[in-house]
């Protein structure tokens, strides 16, 4: 859903956003947002388990959460 609003707010192309996929406990994927400065990677699912923006979710902030988040 995120990558649709991405899309069609008119901001960004199809080629800056890239769908990642990452094997921790569970399958999970991500964003990748390619600005002419900077990668981000977006993760909503992972924002809500206290995962900044710019990081995604893994095995150990999954376990642990993210420590460097308050």
């Amino acid at each position: 859903m995120l990558e649709t609003i991405l899309k069609e707010c008119g901001r960004f192309k199809k080629e800056q956003i890239k769908t990642k996929i990452t094997f921790t406990i569970v399958i999970h994927q991500y964003l990748v947002l390619k600005t002419k400065d900077l990668e981000i990677e977006l993760d909503p699912y992972g924002f809500g388990r206290r995962i900044p923006y710019g990081k995604h979710l893994n095995t150990i902030n999954f376990l642990f959460g993210d420590k460097s988040f308050n």
